[in-house]
C-alpha cells in the first residue's frame, strides 16, 4: 500500500498567505464601494477566493471530518450570516456570500469523508445555485482537497482552484494566487494560527464599509 505523504506548510507561511488575502480582500471590497475607482477589484482582488479556497483545502485534508462538521462548518455559517446584513447592503442577497461558497466545499468534503456522499451531493447542488461563484466556487474547494490528497503540491492545487474562478473573474489574474502560495511557502518557522481572524474580519470588515456609504 502507497501512503501519500501529507501537504506540508508552516505555520508561518499559513499566516502569512491569510493576512496577505485578508490585505487583499478589504481592498477589492473597497474599491467596489467607491465604484472600483482604484484598480483593485478587477486585478489583485481577483486572487482573494483563490488563496482562501486552497488554504479552506489544505485545511480539510489534516482535519477530523467529525471536527468539521460538529465544530467549524457551523463557524463557518454562523460567520456568513453575521456578515449577511452589510453584504446585502453592499452587494445585494444574491448570491449569498463568499463564506457560504467556502462553508459548501467544507461541507461536501465532510460529509463525503463520513459516508455520507447523498448528503455531499445535495449540499453541491443546491449551493451551486445560492453561493458566491456558484458551481466553480464549490468546486475550488473540493477539487484541490482531493488534489492535495493525491499527493499533489499546495501550488499545483492553488493553480487549479484559479483556474476555476477565471470565467467569473473575466481576466487572468486569478492565477496569481498559485505564484503568490509558492512564493508564501518558503517562509519557515512557527507563528500564532489565529484561528478566529477570518472569522472577524470578513464581517467587521463588510460593516465598517456598509457605514461608508
Amino acid at each position: 500500500m502507497v501512503t501519500v505523504p501529507a501537504p506540508r506548510l508552516s505555520p508561518a507561511a499559513g499566516l502569512a498567505i491569510k493576512l496577505w488575502a485578508l490585505l487583499w480582500m478589504f481592498g477589492d471590497h473597497l474599491d467596489q464601494v467607491l465604484g472600483q475607482s482604484l484598480g483593485i477589484h478587477a486585478a489583485g482582488g481577483r486572487i482573494v477566493f483563490p488563496l482562501f479556497a486552497a488554504l479552506v483545502a489544505f485545511n480539510l485534508t489534516r482535519a477530523d471530518p467529525s471536527h468539521m462538521a460538529r465544530v467549524v462548518l457551523p463557524r463557518m455559517l454562523w460567520c456568513g450570516l453575521a456578515a449577511l446584513p452589510p453584504y446585502v447592503l453592499l452587494f445585494g442577497w444574491y448570491p449569498l456570500n463568499v463564506m457560504f461558497t467556502l462553508a459548501a466545499g467544507v461541507g461536501v468534503v465532510t460529509a463525503w469523508q463520513l459516508g455520507r456522499p447523498g448528503l455531499a451531493a445535495l449540499i453541491g447542488l443546491v449551493a451551486s445555485v445560492l453561493v458566491d461563484y456558484l458551481a466553480l466556487g464549490v468546486a475550488a474547494v473540493v477539487v484541490p482537497w482531493a488534489m492535495l490528497r493525491a499527493g499533489y503540491g499546495l501550488g499545483f492545487a492553488t493553480l487549479v482552484a484559479s483556474a476555476l474562478v477565471v470565467p467569473f473573474a473575466g481576466s487572468a489574474w486569478p492565477l496569481l494566487a498559485a505564484p503568490t502560495v509558492c512564493v508564501f511557502s518558503l517562509f519557515r518557522g512557527d507563528a500564532p494560527r489565529w484561528k478566529w481572524l477570518f472569522y472577524a474580519v470578513y464581517p467587521l470588515h463588510l460593516y465598517a464599509l456598509a457605514a461608508m456609504i
